[in-house]
């Protein structure tokens, strides 16, 4: 083999790993919400976008707007048009496009040893990754952070709009784009200020001139403009606003918007941001990394101690940080690689990784009669009873929230108490969040009289949460775990076995359902 030939393979195999790796990883979850989103699909492409909710009794005719309109017409052409692996595809593409534009954002060239840091940043937030459309931020925000980077040399903010438009079509993070904006504003204004006075505190020198902030306030006014250009308009803004900057009585209970120090701890992107966090001050103080970075760095860190779902965000921008740094370690080393022997190694190792990933990749052809989803378990064989007693009628179902989107599409003649797209924002006729309403039937005595379906569904053996490893038993005790795995029944169950207007028609250990006489 000739040496242009090793160096083509290892760079394709290269390539190809951190893609392999996370196809592997997505392919072996499920979104709970996929229902859903593919339904709301599957009507819009016909002709019939949905402005009213149709699909619970506790919301039915009131106006909702679907942050991810254009994610569930992209999902479902795919998953319409190639199957459902096609998502997996779809996902783990734009998740290893994300970490490679990050890199190139700063590395004209990369070795061996970025592509490896890829992957193993990748692996870090494994816990995170699944087929569901929030998986496109990262891309998203790689390719503004990008445009952000280059300038002032080169007049990137006219791709904003476009950007900015694009994810706030496919997902609701799209907000993200504008603090990004806003970081960099606010960074490089007080860096410009500093530079004059205390050129010491100002970090990295990036270049920004006035007339390069006001181009960026007004491609972001733009921008902002640009978003409003969907089904809902300007009511876009006020969802989102409603979603991510209220207080959300759902990140009490939302296991990914629970703070990373809860149950359960996972520990390797913490220790990515804490090693981050030393590097980012050393280059500060040696003029290497901007203040603009360093605020974004902060902000990200933030975020992802508060919301676990926000640790792929800080992984992301610790990525180029720790490419940095293990250049400057070879730099001051001088460390030369005998170039043919360290491209056989690489190819032999990088190879064998790929074939690894290759034999996890999990293939379904029907995901909604697939085993994987008896992981979870959804209530496969509780759904098939009820599709096949309630043929033709349509019914209400009080629903364990989680199993909601799963019941949009398995059960569509059904009206559901609730599902995801009512989590943050959708309030019951007193104003209370109709999640709250959920926790409070389900879990205080008395409430039974409240529901008005005719079929309740429960989970028999399902908290939500994975069994606990090694570390988290170090950290919690046995009282914790007694309150996140309680052996006894909720308080609905309690009342139902009591209640004689209540029967139990159907238990199969994964779930159980009642029907009112």
């Amino acid at each position: 083999m000739t040496h242009y030939m090793t160096r083509l393979l290892k760079k394709i195999l290269l390539i190809v790993l951190p893609f392999l790796a996370a196809l592997a990883i997505v392919s072996n979850t499920f979104d709970g919400d996929l229902g859903w989103h593919l339904r709301f699909g599957q009507e819009a492409w016909a002709g019939n976008f949905q402005y009213l909710d149709s699909w619970t009794y506790t919301f039915f005719s009131q106006p909702w707007v679907n942050h991810e309109w254009g994610g569930d017409l992209l999902f479902w052409f795919f998953y319409d048009k190639f199957g459902y692996f096609s998502l997996n595809l779809l996902v783990a593409l734009a998740l290893a496009s994300a970490f490679f534009i990050t890199q190139k954002t700063f590395f004209k060239k990369l070795s061996p040893a970025d592509w490896l840091l890829a992957l193993a940043f990748i692996l870090s937030v494994k816990f995170l990754l699944v087929a569901r459309l929030a998986m496109l931020a990262p891309l998203f925000f790689a390719l503004l952070w990008l445009t952000l980077e280059k300038l002032p040399n080169k007049k990137t903010y006219y791709w904003w709009p476009l950007i900015l438009w694009a994810w706030s079509a496919l997902h609701g993070s799209w907000i993200l784009g504008f603090i990004l904006i806003n970081i960099y504003l606010v960074g490089n204004a007080v860096a410009y200020f500093l530079n004059k006075k205390f050129p010491s505190l100002a970090g990295k020198n990036t270049g920004w001139t006035v007339t390069t902030f006001k181009n960026a306030i007004l491609w972001q006014i733009i921008s902002a403009a640009v978003v409003c250009l969907n089904p809902y308009g300007w009511k876009i803004w006020s969802e989102i606003a409603g979603y991510f900057l209220g207080g959300g009585y759902f990140k009490l209970f939302i296991n990914e918007w629970l703070p990373s120090w809860t149950y359960p701890v996972y520990p390797w992107p913490l220790i990515i941001a804490a090693a981050g966090a030393v590097f980012v001050f050393l280059g500060w103080r040696g003029k290497k990394i901007s203040l603009a970075q360093g605020l974004l760095f902060i902000a990200l860190l933030t975020t992802a101690l508060l919301h676990k779902r926000n640790n792929i965000f800080i992984v992301l921008v610790c990525l180029p940080l720790a490419s940095g740094v293990w250049r400057e370690i070879k730099e001051r080393m001088n460390y030369r690689p005998r170039p043919m022997l360290a491209s056989i190694i690489i190819i032999a190792v990088a190879g064998l990784a790929g074939v690894f990933f290759l034999t996890k990749i999990h293939y379904s052809a029907d995901i909604w009669r697939d085993d994987l989803l008896k992981r979870y378990p959804f209530p496969i064989g509780a759904t098939e009873f009820l599709k096949q007693k309630t043929a033709g009628q349509q019914v209400k179902i009080f629903n364990e929230f989680w199993w909601g989107g799963y019941l949009n599409w398995t059960l569509p003649n059904a009206l559901v108490f609730l599902d995801g797209r009512g989590t943050a924002t959708w309030l019951d006729a007193n104003g209370s969040p109709l999640l709250a309403e959920y926790r409070k039937i389900k879990f205080e005595e008395g409430e039974l009289n409240k529901i008005s379906a005719q079929y309740i569904i429960l989970n028999k053996n399902h908290y939500g949460y994975p069994q606990p490893d090694r570390l988290n038993r170090i950290i919690f005790d046995k009282n914790d775990f007694a309150k996140l795995f309680p052996q006894k029944k909720s308080a609905l169950e309690e009342e139902l076995t009591q209640n004689a207007e209540w029967t139990k028609i159907y238990d199969d250990g994964a779930a159980a359902i009642w029907e009112k006489k």
